[in-house]
Parts: C-alpha cells; structure tokens; sequence
C-alpha cells in the first residue's frame, strides 16, 4: 500500500506540474486557486498549500466544510472544483463535507482521507478508460450521500477500502448512477460495505451494472427509508448476505430483479406496493409470502423458489400472474390462503387455480379487554366483517368505548381495548328539608356525613342508613330530630304495677291506680314532680291510705274538716262525691 500511495504521490506531483503551482488565497483553512474571474462570474478550485500535493502532509485535518462560495478581496467567488490531489493523503481529517456548487472533482482529490464524508453535489464519472472515480482510493469509513444529489459518478467509490457505511438521505427524487458497459467494476467495487441506508429510489442499474453486486457477500444491513418511492431494478440484485430487509410505506413499486438471488428469510411487503414486477423475489430463501391487498400485478417468475411453502394473498380482487409467477413444483402440494369472501374469485380465476389446487383461508383471534380482563374472544376469517359487541356494564362506571376496530379482520390477530370511567354522583344531605351540604364524589368514595349538634331529650335520625361509601346513584339523605321515649315506672310498695313510654316534652298522662281487695285505699303518687315528660326515665311510687273517709265520718267526726285537691273546704260532709279528698291533713278516696 506505502509503495502505491508514493506512486501515486509522484503521478499526481507529475500532473500538478503542468498548472499553477502554489495556491492564490487560504480562507478558513481551505486554500484556493482562482479559476475564473469576470464581471458577472468569479469562479475557484479548492486545492493544496503548496508546490505539489505531497510537498505539505495533512494540511487539513479534523472537520472540513467546503463551503460554496467564498470572498477574497471584495470579491466572491463560486467553489465548484475540488482539483487533482487537493486532500491527498491527509489522514488527519475525521469529516469533510463537500457542497452542492462542485461540479468537477479531480482525480486523487481525497485519495488517503481517512472519517467520513458527506457529499451534496452531482459526483462526476469517470472515463472507461481512466476508471479513478471521485473518491478512488479514499480511506472514508462513511459517506452521506446527501439528498440535493441528482447522480453518482460511475466508479465514484471504486477502491475506497474503508468503506463500511453507506447513508443516501431521503428524497423522492430518484438517483441516477454511472451507466458502464457490460462487465464492468461496479459503483463499490472493493468496499466493504456492510451497512447500507437506501433513501431514495436508485435508477440506471443493470444486470450487468447493479450498484452492490461487487458487496454481495459482505452487505448485511439495509434500511430503507421513507423517502424511496421504489426498489429500482437490480437495486440488490445478487446480494446473497442480505438475509432480512423492511420496506417503508412510502414505496409502491418492487421493480424487476430488485432482491434477486437474495438470501432473505423473510419479507414484509407493505400495502403501499401495487406492483410487484418480474424475477424482483427470484431464488430468495423465503418460506412463506404475504400479498398486500394492494397489488393488482405480479410479474414473471417473481417468487420462483423452491422454498416456499405458504402464500398469502390479502387481495379480495385476484392480482393478475402468470403461470410461472410461482414454482408450480411448489404451488401443486403448499396452500395458498385468501380473503374468505374471495374464495370462489380465486378457484375461478385461471391463473391462480392452475397454480394452486389447494386454495383455503385463515382465521385470526379477535379479542376484547377492559381494563386488563378479557371479555370476549373469537375467530375471525380474514376480511370477514366484525360484527359488532355490545358495550359492557360495570355498576357505578361508564364504558368510554373501544379503541380502533378494523370493518374487517386483518391478516393478523386483533387485540381490542376499552375502558370505563368512573361515575361521580352528587351526595345531598338536608337537617328537616333544608340542605346542608352538597357534594359530586366519585362511586365507592367514602362518605362522611355533616356532624349535627346534640338537642336535649332528641335523638338525630336519618331518613334511611347512610353507607360507607357513595352508592351508583344520586342520594338525598334528610336528618330529623326525633323525640326520645322514655318511661314512667309506677310501684305500689316493691311491685311494678305499670309502664308508661312517654315522648320527651309530652304531657305526662294520669295513671290512678285501682287496689285490690283488702288493700289499703289509693291516694296519690308520691314523687311525681313533672308534668312534662323531661329526658329521663320516671320512678313513682304510690301513696296507700288504710282506712276511708267514711269510716271518719262514721266515728263520730261530723266536725271534721274535709278539702278538696284544690285546697276548698267542703262544707257538707254527709253528701259526699266519689273521689279524693284532704282529711286531717291525709288523702282519703271516697268511692
């Protein structure tokens, strides 16, 4: 390698001889030579310090941006040349970005450069006959190609031994590549390229001119990204080590020979693609296949391979195919499934039934959970339309719905998701009819009533239980004050003779007790001191008189001085009523 890169010193020392020799003005770091100077264009070529490209070593180092313009003395001038062996080897560089105003990039400009480099101008060919691309021999161990780059130069990376990463960013624009003759070195030729990020759609490849053919057994990882519209022709034609690869939404066509001879296992075809063109999947490993409902046309021999063993075509309208679309060795023992309700549009159509003599469907899982627990579960024939579910019920929540439910039941088990919310319910509570206090509180939050002080001879009672925690619905819950009842005990001697269950402040009702025979005569209760019943139990115990007034009278005591209750005196003794009297200070009932 030494003894090459100091020929190629001394080659481009050669070439260097024969233009200016030491650079015109350094901006920035950059050295330039003016190209063109007018009165409407000014023009320069970036290039090295000195006499010669090897006469200084790594006069630039570290992160280089080539800008587009530049001014020198009042003046500013285009950069759109790079010239012969400007960055040779100038290993100390970790990036340089190169602008979109270069049009032209001499020979060994970056020949020993080592980091990375990002590229946002058109990269020139090289002649078949030169076959030094613009970054022959670089040591890059990325490039960038940005997304302002409409072509890549043919042999542009040829013996860039470095080189591991590729990056083409996102555009919609196709980019076009160098056209060789037949059998020629390929765009990477002698890269070893391991990891690629497709941006964009690469048109101009060939069968015998396909970009990474000369990195198919090194290039592993390929990313394609949102802006490729398609996969162009021979994009990975031959690329054996790729084994897996995704295609973005963004992508509509898969053109022909695009993975062939790939060596993938698996494959995602989204449901952007519409056309799938002839031998784009021929020879790759795959074991099973799944057409998008999106394509209307699969080419020749586009999933000829003996290893597939299941297809699935989510059409509901057949595409169109040929008869050699698919290895008909395979087609007459593996199944090939369908939208259930376009069974019969596959076992008429002409193409398809010749190709496969087994044509069935697939079912998938449906399943509904609410808040974590399963509640329905089914099979669902593809493209079958889901019937709906009833909504479910849950005591003090509503159901907030379910998430996205596809009409049909896709290729895929569906998991549904819903969940309820809680309900809140106003708790009112009211001290006889008027509302205390009013409150929304969320079902089975704890409900604490209003405290209400304390009345004398009363006790607070509800209108029903209030519960520990708020009930599914709105409540109202009203307090009174309700008279306590208490009880008069009435005893003649030790012996209760009667109970009387009297409310708080009501009267106290008369009880007269009527004695036995050969009991002494009932005059009256002693203790009773209350007409209104108070807030506690009453204890009386009766007043008992041995002999009766008659017996007075009958003695002899016609003078004795007889009161009524009212204190009056009672002038008549002999005429006396029934009932009690104060005699010598005693009450006496007269029966």
């Amino acid at each position: 390698m030494n003894k090459f890169k100091t020929f190629l010193a001394t080659i481009v020392a050669l070439l260097c001889s024969f233009s200016v020799g030491a650079y015109d003005f350094e901006k920035d770091g950059i050295y330039y030579t003016i190209t063109t100077t007018s009165s409407f264009y000014n023009a320069v070529k970036v290039t090295y310090r000195g006499n010669s490209a090897e006469e200084y070593s790594n006069e630039y180092s570290g992160d280089v941006t080539i800008p587009s313009e530049v001014t020198y003395n009042n003046k500013t001038y285009s950069v759109n040349n790079i010239g012969y062996g400007a960055f040779l080897d100038c290993s100390g560089i970790t990036s340089i970005t190169i602008p979109k105003s270069v049009t032209n990039i001499g020979q060994y400009a970056f020949s020993g450069c080592t980091g990375e480099l990002v590229v946002n101008c058109d990269i020139p060919s090289a002649s078949y006959s030169e076959k030094y691309g613009a970054f022959y021999n670089s040591e890059f161990t990325k490039v960038t190609i940005g997304a302002t780059v409409t072509s890549f130069g043919s042999y542009a990376f040829k013996k860039c031994f470095a080189l591991r990463e590729l990056v083409i960013e996102d555009s919609s624009d196709a980019l076009s590549m160098g056209n060789l003759p037949a059998n020629t070195e390929g765009l990477f030729y002698d890269c070893p390229l391991v990891s690629v990020y497709l941006g964009r759609k690469l048109s101009g490849a060939t069968r015998d001119y396909s970009p990474f053919y000369d990195n198919r057994y090194t290039l592993k990882n390929v990313v394609i990204g949102d802006g490729a519209t398609g996969i162009g022709a021979y994009t990975f034609y031959g690329c054996f080590g790729l084994t897996s690869i995704t295609i973005p939404e963004s992508v509509t066509s898969i053109e022909p020979y695009a993975f062939y001879g790939c060596n993938l296992s698996s494959i995602t075809i989204p449901e952007s693609v519409t056309w799938i063109d002839s031998y784009a999947f021929y020879g790759c490993n795959l074991s099973s296949i799944t057409i998008p409902e999106s394509v209307v046309s699969i080419g020749k021999y586009a999933f000829y391979s003996n290893s597939i063993t299941s297809i699935t075509c989510l059409a509901a309208i057949p595409p169109r195919i040929y008869s050699s679309t698919f290895d008909e060795n395979i087609c007459s023992t593996s199944v090939l499934y369908v939208p259930y309700s376009s069974l019969d549009a596959y076992k008429n159509d002409s193409y398809w039934s010749k190709c496969y003599k087994k044509i069935g469907y697939k079912t998938y899982t449906l399943t509904y959970i609410v808040d974590g627990e399963i509640v329905k579960k089914e099979s669902v024939p593809y493209g079958n339309t889901i019937a709906s579910f009833e909504n479910p019920t849950k005591e003090g929540y509503t159901f907030s719905g379910w998430s996205e439910i596809p009409e049909t039941m896709p290729a895929e088990d569906v998991t549904v998701y819903g969940t309820f919310t809680i309900n809140k319910y106003y708790v009112t509570f009211a001290l006889d009819g008027v509302v205390q206090k009013s409150e929304l509180l969320e079902y089975g939050a704890t409900i604490v009533a209003p405290a209400f002080p304390e009345r004398e001879g009363y006790t607070l009672t509800w209108s029903e239980d209030v519960p520990a925690t708020v009930p599914a619905m709105d409540v109202y819950y009203n307090a009174v004050y309700v008279a306590n009842i208490y009880q008069v005990y009435y005893f003649v001697g030790s012996d209760l003779v009667h109970v009387a269950d009297v409310p708080y402040g009501e009267k106290i009702p008369e009880y007269i007790y009527e004695p036995k025979e050969g009991e002494e005569v009932f005059l009256g209760w002693l203790g009773n001191e209350y007409e209104i019943m108070p807030a506690h139990d009453i204890y009386l115990t009766a007043e008992m008189a041995p002999v009766g007034i008659e017996k007075l009278i009958g003695d002899g005591e016609q003078n004795t001085v007889i009161y009524d209750l009212q204190g009056c005196r009672v002038l008549d003794n002999q005429n006396l009523k029934a009932g009690i009297y104060i005699v010598n200070g005693k009450k006496v009932v007269l029966k």
